[in-house]
């Protein structure tokens, strides 16, 4: 029995013992392991890098554009695109105006005629707040297009009553349009390349139209002629910023480069 209880209290002297040696051990790993883990925390996660991505792409019923986006690593973006408006698109302008009354065809064939193949300029800045989300908003001009249209197409659009009486001489029209864009999108990454689509909206804000009739040589009637352009310019700068307002729908494909 003895024997026994010897045995008992050598195995409980030996138990703190070996829980001492245990927590002895961890505590000198610990402070051998800290300095490492300090480092670790400290160092901060690596930045992401400046990225210039060149895309080509169309915003319909605005153009077929080419342009460039850089976006700093916070997701901040600054792009441009240079493009051109298509006649088809205008046509998708003009018949959502026609289809609601806003105008009529006639003042649709003229728009038409003044805006397809106009140069199209896009300047924006945007964010990207979260994965593949955009937002933009932009400045956009719409200009160097132009027709020619004769008097007696243009007397429909003003109470000016054309010089001496409806006549085939041309004028020639030419329209520029500032716009407000704003896009919401989303990117599809596939490895360097991407493709963005986006919704969005522009706004007529300001138009300036020159109606141009040319010179006649005969000082009175010129002076005639240039009121009565002027007539018309008027109504085209009031039907663009009453009613020229759209909704757009972007589709580009891009490739990023890590700067």
């Amino acid at each position: 029995m003895a024997t026994d209880c010897t045995s008992l209290v050598c195995f409980r002297s030996r138990a703190p013992h070996h829980g001492r040696v245990i927590l002895l051990a961890a505590c000198l790993a610990a402070w051998l392991l800290y300095p490492s883990l300090a480092a670790a925390q400290a160092q901060p996660a690596p930045a992401a890098p400046w990225r210039l991505a060149p895309e080509i792409g169309t915003a319909v019923p605005i153009d077929l554009a080419m342009g460039a986006t850089i976006e700093s690593p916070y997701g901040l973006r600054l792009g441009a695109s240079i493009g051109y408006m298509p006649g088809p698109y205008v046509g998708l302008v003009n018949e959502v105006a026609t289809g609601f009354d806003f105008y009529d065809q006639a003042t649709a064939d003229l728009i038409g005629d003044v805006l397809q193949s106009s140069l199209v300029v896009l300047v924006r800045a945007g964010w990207r707040p979260w994965l593949g989300l955009t937002i933009d908003a932009g400045y956009c001009l719409t200009t160097l297009g132009g027709s020619a249209s004769s008097e007696e197409v243009l007397q429909t659009f003003t109470d000016t009553p054309p010089p001496g009486g409806a006549s085939d001489v041309p004028y020639d029209v030419s329209s520029t349009l500032h716009l407000l864009r704003l896009d919401v999108g989303w990117t599809f990454n596939f490895g360097q390349m991407y493709v963005r689509s986006s919704v969005g909206a522009a706004v007529t804000l300001h138009a300036s139209t020159t109606v141009d009739p040319g010179v006649t040589g005969m000082p009175a009637r010129d002076r005639a002629r240039r009121g009565f352009g002027r007539g018309v310019a008027a109504y085209l700068d009031d039907t663009y910023t009453s009613y020229v307002h759209t909704p757009v729908v972007s589709l580009a494909v891009g490739y990023r480069f890590d700067l």
